[in-house]
């Protein structure tokens, strides 16, 4: 693991770098004003890995309020640059996202990943993720408003 990775939580200041970041770390390219709008929101933390002046990984999660019960956290995405993979960074970046959620107040803390993605599933139990059984998971990508 390199020692010059610094992993800490992303705020307005770090909006270039995002921007410059890019598709070797983010799905798509990031968009200016959906960063703007995302950094610096409590409920919604992101946890960069930068190093030589370059962002190489993010992660972030979301705070999800419940009328009857504690609030919870999702951890919503854990990306990593694929020259930096396999050196811990995405399992250091979850466990400063589980850190975040604790000190938000979070009870409940869950992620999902897609069945067989065995790098997630390894990383998510490095961190003492529980797998959970039973769960079925649904989208609604094509659902059209008539």
């Amino acid at each position: 693991m390199d020692d010059h990775i610094t992993i800490r939580l992303a705020g307005p200041e770090d909006a270039e770098l995002i921007g410059m970041a890019g598709k070797a770390v983010f799905r798509n390219m990031p968009d200016p004003e959906h960063v703007a709008g995302f950094l610096g929101r409590d409920d919604q933390p992101m946890v960069v890995a930068i190093t030589m002046g370059q962002i190489i990984g993010m992660a972030y999660g979301t705070v999800v309020l419940h009328p009857d019960r504690p609030q919870t956290f999702q951890i919503v995405d854990v990306r990593v640059a694929k020259l930096w993979m396999r050196q811990e960074i995405g399992t250091r970046m979850v466990r400063a996202l589980l850190t975040r959620a604790r000190k938000l107040g979070c009870e409940g803390i869950w992620a999902a990943t897609r069945s067989g993605n065995w790098p997630s599933t390894q990383m998510f139990r490095k961190t003492g993720g529980r797998q959970t059984q039973g769960i079925a998971a649904y989208d609604w990508d094509d659902f059209r408003i008539d």
